[in-house]
C-alpha cells in the first residue's frame, strides 16, 4: 500500500485531503461489493451484470473506485425510469489510442441520455444538463469521478445518445501483477 494526496474542492471540501490506498485487486470484486453495497438503495431497475476476464488485477484503491462506481449507479438510477435496465459489465480490450492493454468496467442505462453538446460540459464542476428537469443533483460527481480516475491513471469514457441513454467506461491499466504485467507507473 502507498497513499497519494488528492486536494479536494475547496468549495465542497475546504482543508481536504483525500488519501489513496493502492493495491492490487480484481476489478471484478470490486464491481460486485460496490454493486452489493448499491442494491441496498435500489430495487426498481433491473441491474443485468456481466463479468470477464476475471484473473486480470488492476492497481487502485478499491475504496475510492467504489465511490467512483456508486456515483455512476447513482446517475443511472437517477436518470433512468423505472424498470429500466442498467447493464454492468467488465472486460479487457486494446486502447483504441495506444494500443496498450486496458481493464474496465462499463455501466450503460436506458435513460435520459446527453446530447454532444451537454456531453462536452459532462465533468465541468457544478455544471448539470437543461434536460434533467427536477432531478436532485449537484453536478460534482462525474468531475469527482474523473478526478479520481486520474489520481489512479486511468480513464473515464462517456457515449450517450438523447431519449436512449448512456454508457460509462472507466478504464484502467493492468496490474504489474497481471495477466497483462503492466507496470505500476
Amino acid at each position: 500500500f502507498y497513499s497519494i494526496p488528492l486536494f479536494c474542492s475547496a468549495i465542497v471540501a475546504p482543508n481536504c485531503i483525500e488519501v489513496f490506498h493502492f493495491q492490487d485487486v480484481l476489478l471484478q470484486s470490486v464491481v460486485k461489493q460496490a454493486l452489493a453495497e448499491f442494491m441496498v438503495k435500489d430495487e426498481i431497475h433491473i441491474i443485468k451484470t456481466t463479468y470477464l476476464d476475471e484473473a486480470d488485477l488492476v492497481y487502485i484503491d478499491i475504496d475510492q473506485t467504489k465511490r467512483v462506481l456508486t456515483n455512476i449507479l447513482s446517475n443511472a438510477v437517477k436518470y433512468s425510469p423505472q424498470g429500466g435496465v442498467i447493464a454492468i459489465s467488465t472486460f479487457c480490450r486494446t486502447n483504441p489510442d495506444d494500443g496498450h492493454r486496458e481493464i474496465g468496467v462499463t455501466i450503460a442505462d436506458q435513460g435520459i441520455g446527453m446530447t454532444q453538446e451537454q456531453l462536452s460540459h459532462i465533468f465541468e464542476r457544478f455544471w448539470r444538463a437543461p434536460t434533467v428537469g427536477k432531478i436532485i443533483g449537484t453536478g460534482l460527481g462525474m468531475s469527482l469521478v474523473k478526478e479520481i480516475m486520474q489520481v489512479q491513471q486511468g480513464r473515464v469514457e462517456v457515449n450517450s445518445t438523447p431519449g436512449h441513454g448512456t454508457e460509462v467506461g472507466l478504464w484502467f491499466k493492468p496490474s504489474s501483477n497481471s495477466l497483462y504485467g503492466a507496470a505500476h507507473e
